[in-house]
């Protein structure tokens, strides 16, 4: 990645936090997404002269990647804490689509409480 591809990681970001806050449905996104788009915003800096204008310009972007990864995931994070309540007190073990592994793993995890605790 480039630092010209800042802006469209921004972007594709804003939008996926957009879209995570506006349903119940879960956005596609990698297993690796947070990790991935915060080493590509670090590694578009490296190199940084922070008085040229345009390099304090693409820390603010690489720093909005690194805000905006947090947001999602704490909203996504939010929304899989919402259905394991309504989980437990359901007899569906149906999971949403477009779960990431560890969001999966923590929901099947719920489903075997659930079942233990009947």
């Amino acid at each position: 990645m480039t630092a010209e591809d800042l802006p469209s990681l921004r972007d594709r970001l804003r939008y996926t936090l957009d879209t995570e806050e506006a349903g119940d449905e879960f956005s596609r996104l990698e297993d690796d997404y947070y990790e991935t788009a915060r080493a590509l915003a670090r590694e578009a800096i490296t190199d940084l002269a922070i008085m040229e204008p345009g390099d304090r310009e693409r820390f603010l972007v690489a720093k909005e990647v690194y805000d905006l990864c947090d947001e999602v995931s704490r909203a996504r994070w939010s929304k899989v804490r919402a259905f394991a309540v309504r989980l437990m007190g359901s007899e569906s073990t149906t999971l949403p689509e477009n779960l990431i592994g560890a969001e999966r793993e923590y929901l099947l995890g719920v489903l075997e409480l659930r079942e233990g605790r009947r």
